[in-house]
């Protein structure tokens, strides 16, 4: 069994930034590895947390991302809805008809 008080022991708080401790993630992937009994994904592991930052992209090409990010979804939205009006309308007018049953 492993006791752990609180769950941001990963996460050390150090001048009001958090900022992740590699040596507490080592110890929590150790703790669930040592609680299922896999001893093998232990040796297999390597042993350094390592960073790998974003590459930067220019300028135009992030603004071009920015406003898809914000304007696709309403724009899905938008056309879902017109699509469903009209089904709606089709079937609205052809129960409206005269020989519909």
């Amino acid at each position: 069994m492993v006791v752990i008080a609180d769950g941001d022991f990963a996460v050390g708080q150090q001048g009001g930034r958090g900022q992740i401790n590699p040596d507490n993630v080592s110890l929590l992937s150790n703790a669930v590895d040592w609680l299922s009994d896999d001893t093998g994904l232990i040796e297999l592991r390597t042993k350094g947390a390592t960073a790998r930052p974003i590459d930067d992209i220019e300028e135009g090409k992030r603004t071009f991302l920015k406003y898809l990010n914000f304007v696709l979804p309403i724009l899905l939205i938008v056309i879902y809805g017109i699509v469903r009006f009209q089904i709606n309308q089709t079937k609205r007018i052809k129960r409206m008809e005269v020989d519909y049953v």
